[in-house]
């Protein structure tokens, strides 16, 4: 009996999640399939801003410091870490492979809001005002919590 030594036909790189797919395994003059799968999850940063971080409970701010803000995505999800330089840390994920993105700030779940950028109080969506005067905050759900970032440009 003869055993030969495996053969790949064939070796298909496919971009989805780095998978690889390696087909055509002889043995014996039998044909056999191995494939072997690889996922590789990583995510793609975007270049650090600079910015004021505010932590606010109800309409007043309780704390604000100028922040380091990174950000990024990866498989579904995309990420905000605010590095104040007070020493605070600030992580924002928000998945959207639901229908509903699910939006968490240092593992609590939060909203979308916007906030005025003179009292920082929330401003209702689509008030005239709202454009000029504002900037996007996340309030953490059953609580007076929000966090907000202001990019400086």
């Amino acid at each position: 009996m003869t055993v030969r030594p495996p053969r790949f036909y064939s070796v298909k790189m496919m971009n989805i999640n780095q998978v690889i797919i390696l087909s055509g395994l002889s043995l014996v003059g039998t044909m056999t399939t191995l494939i072997v799968t690889s996922f590789s999850i990583s995510a793609r940063p975007n270049p650090d801003t600079l910015g004021i971080c505010y932590y606010i409970i109800g309409d007043s701010v309780k704390s604000s410091s100028p922040c380091v803000i990174s950000t990024g995505y990866g498989t579904g999800v995309h990420y905000e870490i605010q590095n104040w330089t007070n020493g605070n840390k600030v992580e924002i994920y928000i998945d959207h492979t639901k229908e509903k993105p699910i939006i968490k700030v240092n593992g609590k779940k939060a909203i979308e809001v916007n906030r005025s950028k003179t009292f920082f109080h929330k401003m209702m969506p689509n008030s005239p005002e709202s454009d000029s005067d504002s900037f996007p905050c996340l309030d953490i759900v059953n609580s007076k919590e929000s966090f907000c970032s202001f990019i400086k440009d």
